[in-house]
């Protein structure tokens, strides 16, 4: 490895030594996500009747628990910064912020919206022209947002943070693979129907992949928390 790719690239080392207490918890959230798949599966199976088990239903129930993982990430970011410093956990809260939003109040419905009042796109192949517009707000808004938390990147001067932020920016860029790219694709086979069990099986692979890259974002928030600190609270201590 080049000396100028060690300044952003962690070596195994690093990862040898995340926060036990951190990975305890991080442990718990993705049994929370495997929980929340299983639950999903058995609904599928007729195990259960209750729809918001589904994974891909409004406000169901793996949705909130999403909402709760994005609401801790960016509430443990502000700690941080206010505690510890670091410009780009701000950046990164805004962008777990933004997310955490634009899945609440569906945005992309609304830019649609506004977006066909001043120009109407053609349907291009079997993309719809919503879906069109929810490709170009999901590059446009979470490009924007993914380039200013590379710029903080880029000019941060603290090694450990800046290798942490490299990880966790490769974690939003599968994030967005799931929401945009399998998301795509889920859209042409529910377009193109006739395949309902490959079509179930990409809604599973783009919402418990959003689900799974979150709880890893958070759990590195957390190691982040612990390992920074001036002190073990948790276990005591000096760090």
């Amino acid at each position: 490895m080049t000396p100028s790719l060690q300044q952003y690239i962690p070596a195994s080392t690093w990862f040898s030594r995340y926060d036990r207490q951190a990975l305890i918890l991080a442990s718990v959230l993705i049994l929370g996500d495997l929980f929340f798949l299983l639950l999903h599966l058995g609904l599928n199976f007729g195990m259960f009747s209750d729809r918001l088990l589904h994974l891909e239903v409004d406000n169901g129930y793996a949705e909130q628990y999403q909402y709760f993982k994005l609401a801790i990430g960016v509430l443990l970011l502000g700690y941080l910064f206010f505690t510890r410093r670091g410009f780009v956990r701000v950046v990164l809260a805004v962008l777990l912020g933004f997310i955490l939003f634009e899945d609440i109040f569906q945005l992309h419905e609304d830019f649609y919206l506004i977006g066909e009042r001043f120009i109407s796109l053609e349907a291009w192949g079997p993309l719809t022209r919503r879906g069109l517009w929810e490709l170009i707000y999901g590059l446009a808004a979470g490009g924007g947002l993914l380039g200013l938390f590379l710029l903080g990147i880029f000019r941060t001067r603290d090694a450990e943070l800046r290798k942490r932020m490299v990880i966790l920016c490769l974690l939003l860029l599968a994030f967005g693979g799931f929401g945009i790219v399998v998301d795509a694709i889920h859209g042409l086979f529910q377009h193109a129907g006739g395949m309902p069990y490959t079509e179930s099986f990409f809604g599973i692979v783009e919402d418990w992949g959003e689900m799974l890259t979150i709880s890893l974002i958070v759990a590195l928030i957390i190691d982040d928390l612990y390992r920074t600190a001036p002190e073990k609270v948790l276990s005591g201590g000096p760090r």
